[in-house]
């Protein structure tokens, strides 16, 4: 470490990656330090350094770098392979000892039997509880294999068990489980352990075979929503998707669909089908991956549920739980690490996942051909986001108010055909309802739309001829003209006039 490095962390002031120690400081006081942050993100101790940021110095640096190496080897698990000790002579005359504690350590490490964390410049001290979450979020220990204590084993779904067994063990010999029982096979797939004379779940067993797995595990839920519009402001549709994980990932899926624009793709190589053919905004497997990691590589530790958001503009999922030790951005595409490797392993026996981490490339792939920016990864120690972002449809021109409409302009046929398909083929059909499709071409032939047409055309109520024209008000198809009575009509809106 150079003396102008030096200078820049403590210009820093002590926090989470940072602690200024003095001479004096005894071996716990270090020890504890180096825990609280190899439980962290690391950092640097720097001793010969005051609270308040003066460089002091040391008058035995060879003592210091000694006590600091001990101090090392106090935590549990020992820290001294780990730690880097550096002595930096400054130009003003003080010797200060840099101690770092690399980031992405994947143990818990305990001083006496106590865990620690930074929080800022301050050491917390844990709780068992907190303790064993940290163990869950750093993987070393697996919260999919915890026994379930408030819920019984004969309350699993049977019809589901046997059908996963079905396909589970079809590349095994019958006679491998012909003698074992029903708990000994789940017990062996990780789904079911013996605790205090009892037959329990475990956390992976109520997550695939439990009806209703957020009653016991409150993190198991997806919470999806619409939004009109690129804000949260306005909400166009939601759901609380709860289940066996299996139905969750179809029916997240589901709601994708549900919820995204639709385009009409026209024939383009010879020899294909004349029909046209619907194109979801996005690709089906750019959005399969998200879901299925989403699902796959939550921290089923946490009470918060994951979420599944539509924008106009983008699709985006985000969990609990940051990345693994060891995992960053850059190698999430070539490392794969699951938090949960047999859930993993379940939802790959089912078809859902593959084994050796190539979802994240697969979505890139699928973006990149579809003509579509690349997915957008962010992270940190809390949370995982993934966002798929569109093409928006350009904005043409809009109709000044003093402008005319003009309505009567004669097409020809073969172009009033060709001007009606390209027209469908940027609606959002996939939403639309048949009649309001069948009203939409007498308004692309038309130019204005009425209440009564519409009533005429559909053969509906005036209360549903409203909803369903407020619809394609509110999802941008049409607008409307005028405030009240006879002088109301519609036109189609300029995003997608011809």
């Amino acid at each position: 470490m150079t003396e102008e490095q030096l200078i820049a962390l403590i210009a820093k002031d002590e926090e989470t990656s940072i602690e200024f120690k003095q001479e004096s400081e005894k071996q716990q006081q270090l020890a504890e330090v180096m825990g609280a942050m190899a439980n962290s993100q690391g950092g640097w101790l720097l001793v010969g350094v005051s609270d308040d940021g003066q460089m002091v110095g040391v008058a035995h640096p060879k003592t210091i770098i000694d006590r600091l190496y001990a101090a090392a080897d106090q935590v549990e698990p020992s820290l001294l392979d780990r730690l880097t000790v550096e002595r930096v002579n400054t130009s003003q005359g003080p010797t200060v000892i840099a101690a770092q504690i690399p980031e992405g350590l994947t143990a818990i490490h305990a001083v006496s039997g106590v865990y620690r964390i930074r929080i800022n410049s301050y050491n917390k001290l844990l709780t068992f509880d907190q303790a064993q979450a940290l163990a869950f979020g750093r993987g070393i220990k697996h919260y999919e294999q915890s026994p379930l204590t408030g819920l019984a084993l004969d309350t699993l779904e049977g019809e589901a068990i046997e059908r996963y067994l079905a396909r589970r063990l079809s590349d095994y010999a019958p006679q491998t489980y012909a003698r074992l029982s029903r708990f000994e096979i789940l017990r062996n797939l990780g789904c079911a352990v013996e605790e205090s004379g009892s037959f329990r779940p475990t956390v992976l067993g109520a997550l695939f075979f439990s009806s209703s797995p957020d009653f016991y595990l409150p993190g198991a839920q997806l919470v999806a929503a619409r939004f009109g519009g690129t804000t949260s402001e306005r909400v166009l549709d939601r759901a609380t998707i709860r289940g066996p994980l299996p139905d969750m990932v179809e029916a997240a899926a589901r709601f994708i669909e549900k919820n995204i624009r639709f385009s009409l793709q026209m024939p383009r190589v010879a020899g294909a089908s004349l029909a046209a053919q619907e194109q979801p905004e996005y690709p089906v497997s750019a959005y399969r991956e998200m879901i299925v990691n989403l699902i796959a590589h939550r921290d089923y530790f946490s009470a918060v549920p994951s979420h599944l958001m539509i924008f106009d503009d983008r699709l985006v999922v985000e969990n609990p739980g940051g990345l693994l030790p060891g995992l960053s951005l850059q190698t999430l595409e070539n490392y794969h690490r699951p938090r949960n490797p047999r859930l993993n392993e379940m939802l790959q026996t089912l078809g859902y996942v593959e084994r050796f981490g190539s979802g994240i490339r697969r979505m890139r792939t699928a973006m990149k051909e579809a003509g579509l920016p690349e997915p957008h990864f962010e992270a940190d120690e809390n949370y995982f986001r993934v966002t798929l972002r569109n093409q928006t449809l350009p904005v043409r021109p809009s109709t000044t108010p003093n402008s005319p409409i003009v309505t009567n302009v004669q097409l020809s046929s073969a172009s009033q055909e060709l001007k009606e398909r390209e027209i469908l083929e940027k609606l959002p059909l996939a939403r639309l309802k048949p009649r309001q499709i069948a009203a939409l071409r007498f308004l692309i032939k038309e130019g204005k739309l009425t209440n009564a047409t519409y009533r005429n055309i559909t053969g509906v109520a005036v209360d549903t001829t409203l909803l369903d024209l407020n619809q394609l008000v509110e999802l941008g198809v049409i607008v409307k003209v005028g405030t009240a009575g006879r002088a109301v009509h519609y036109i189609l809106h300029p995003n997608f006039a011809c």
